[in-house]
């Protein structure tokens, strides 16, 4: 596999990183407090 930026890639891999892998989302979802979040 080639990545592109691959320095760039491996020092973000080294301090963290989001992915956002969609725009979806769950009508069950909770808040750390167990309330629900607000749907859309």
């Amino acid at each position: 596999m080639n990545i592109e930026e691959q320095h760039t890639f491996e020092a973000v891999l080294k301090t963290g990183i989001s992915l956002f892998l969609g725009a979806g989302f769950s009508v069950l979802a909770k808040d750390k407090q167990g309330k629900d979040l607000p749907c859309a």
